[in-house]
């Protein structure tokens, strides 16, 4: 049982944008005047992008039981394009940053603000997965040792491993599988200080490339590298050059169809993986990162608050679509959905998704970076 109707998709995203609206509404965003808008907004899509493809994907595996990738090419791209695009704003940023520093980069910063980025909410998220295991389980069933060790492990953003936890089957499928593309974030910011020495013409200092080469040590005996997620990566770094030598508005409407084209093109391909998708793919973002909005589209503060949010609607639509269907719902109710009933639960889920999102962005998120950078400028006063 497979979903190919990409109306669902977009009425589905219809309603998500239509919910940040009306948040967006009660709450003004503080913009920066030095964020990139087509960046923010071309966020906003993405992680609603990923909650379909998810959607999808929970519709086949109610039915046949088997947690796969979509089979219609364009719910897949949904999540591999999307993630693959996700990979290439974290390049574009981070590379934009050595290009703009002047003075010594602040590697021990840089580092911090990371884990108050991404931890408040992926241990929110992970809280909320150990509740819902053990609303299953009710009891241990492994030896405490064994529960706390994969306990560490999940601490870790599963950038090693990720076992079960208590030996619960549905460990991963409860977020949806979402963690593996922080293990490509994790090491793609402990590659950085090597990334770093061409571009600043300086070695990091030595802390800082001991403790990533041990951490690459780690990563590499645990894990194997997909170099198809690699690609994404480079694809993405290429716009900071482009942006620091060259000086074109490229914001405009010859440009916005060139890249609605290149957009079009990606489900002629099942996978972000194939080369010509990738290919498509990057140039489309690269017209985007030096400032292309598609006609305006990726302004819209709607679409930015999206953007905003993108992080913990990453981290908590596979929950919220776990609860729904097997706890909420229950499968063997679920499982007698007609396609059309399966969508209309997916639309009225839909609100909650981004209402939640918002919510965990609001209480965690923007708390954690604002302590981060508290806490870094502490640091810098303490070394003075």
């Amino acid at each position: 049982m497979n979903t190919i109707n990409p109306l669902f998709a977009f009425i589905a995203f219809g309603i998500a944008f239509i919910t940040s609206k009306i948040i967006n509404s009660k709450y003004k965003l503080e913009i920066s005047s030095s964020r990139n808008l087509s960046i923010d907004g071309l966020r906003g899509f993405l992680a609603v992008g990923v909650f379909i493809n998810h959607s999808s994907v929970w519709y086949r595996y109610l039915h046949t039981g088997d947690w796969v990738n979509a089979t219609s090419n364009f719910y897949n791209q949904l999540g591999s394009a999307c993630v693959a695009l996700f990979f290439m704003i974290t390049a574009y940023l981070f590379v934009n940053k050595l290009l703009n520093t002047k003075e010594n980069y602040d590697w021990s910063g840089f580092f911090i603000s990371r884990i108050f980025r991404l931890g408040p909410a992926y241990y929110f998220s992970f809280f909320l997965i150990l509740c819902v295991i053990f609303v299953i389980d009710r009891k241990l069933n492994v030896s405490l040792s064994r529960f706390i060790l994969s306990l560490g492990h999940w601490l870790l953003f599963t950038t090693f491993n990720n076992p079960f936890i208590n030996e619960n089957g549905f460990t991963k499928i409860i977020n949806a599988g979402v963690l593996w593309s922080l293990r490509y974030e994790w090491l793609f910011y402990f590659c950085l200080p090597f990334i770093s020495i061409p571009i600043l013409k300086k070695i990091p200092p030595l802390k800082t490339v001991i403790l990533s080469v041990i951490f690459l040590m780690i990563f590499l005996k645990y894990r194997s590298i997909d170099f198809n997620h690699i690609y994404s990566f480079l694809g993405g770094a290429i716009a900071p050059f482009l942006i620091k030598y060259k000086n074109r508005n490229f914001d405009t409407k010859y440009i916005s169809a060139l890249v609605v084209l290149c957009f079009l093109g990606i489900p002629f391909f099942h996978t972000s993986d194939i080369f010509f998708s990738k290919i498509l793919l990057i140039i489309a973002f690269n017209f985007i990162a030096l400032g292309n909005t598609i006609f305006g589209i990726l302004k819209k503060s709607s679409l930015i608050l999206l953007g905003e949010i993108c992080y913990s609607t990453y981290l908590l639509h596979g929950i919220l679509l776990f609860i729904t269907f097997h706890l909420i719902i229950g499968k063997v109710v679920a499982i007698h959905f007609s396609e059309v009933q399966y969508w209309i639960c997916i639309f009225m889920l839909t609100p909650f998704v981004i209402t939640i999102s918002f919510l965990s962005f609001i209480w965690l998120e923007n708390p954690g970076m604002k302590l981060s950078k508290k806490l870094i400028k502490k640091i810098k006063n303490d070394n003075r």
